[in-house]
């Protein structure tokens, strides 16, 4: 047994530089990959949610008709935040486009 620890230990002093610094990208590389696309938290896109027109008010402020399912609103959008305005009707005026 000494002697196999023997033979195996010029072979580990010779790649441990190497060993180490391929474990060291394995690591960087699998910390990269859950950062850029966590496995945990995927969401499922959907299309519930849709602006369906804009108008722009001046001054970094908008109007806008969202869509959420079946229910239209009219919402305003300012520089310090939104507001829900009104319910709108499903009716064709206030499709855009």
């Amino acid at each position: 047994m000494n002697e196999l620890i023997d033979s195996l230990l010029p072979l580990w002093q010779e790649y441990q530089a190497l060993i180490i610094l391929i474990a060291a990208l394995s690591i960087m590389l699998m910390g990269w990959l859950l950062v850029r696309k966590p496995c945990c938290c995927r969401i499922k896109r959907s299309d519930a949610i849709n602006i369906v027109d804009v108008k722009s008010l001046g001054g970094r402020k908008f109007l806008m008709i969202v869509s959420c399912g079946q229910q239209k609103m009219l919402l305003a959008v300012e520089p310090n935040g939104i507001r829900y305005l009104c319910p709108l009707g499903n009716d064709e005026k206030t499709e855009s486009k």
